[in-house]
């Protein structure tokens, strides 16, 4: 099976310009939105997989990749960041490169634990 890439705040600039790089490298693009009427836009852009970004992500990610997204581009920041690291995949890579969340600090976090 191939790579797949998790975008969280898939309908950013950023987002949607990583979304057209991961699929001209062949991987499997998962885009998350809180908006259920911008999937159709997301999967004009080249997401495989459009995920809302509620209550019910992890169990939707797991059902496409059982064992984890192996690369996740957290955009949305530290307010999703924790959650972010349990879709990772066992030796998956997770890049937050945004704070799209509006928030800038975590309490209580402890990335080598």
């Amino acid at each position: 099976m191939g790579e797949t890439l998790l975008i969280r705040g898939g309908t950013s600039s950023v987002g949607m310009a990583a979304m057209q790089l991961a699929k001209s490298a062949g991987a499997t693009g998962i885009s998350t939105t809180r908006d259920k009427n911008k999937a159709d836009f997301l999967k004009q852009f080249g997401a495989d997989y459009v995920l809302l970004d509620d209550e019910s992500l992890t169990e939707k990610l797991f059902a496409i990749a059982p064992q984890g997204a192996n690369k996740i581009l957290e955009l949305v920041g530290t307010a999703t960041l924790k959650h972010s690291l349990s879709l990772v995949s066992e030796y998956g890579i997770l890049c937050m490169s945004g704070i799209l969340g509006n928030e800038w600090e975590m309490e209580r976090f402890e990335p080598f634990f």
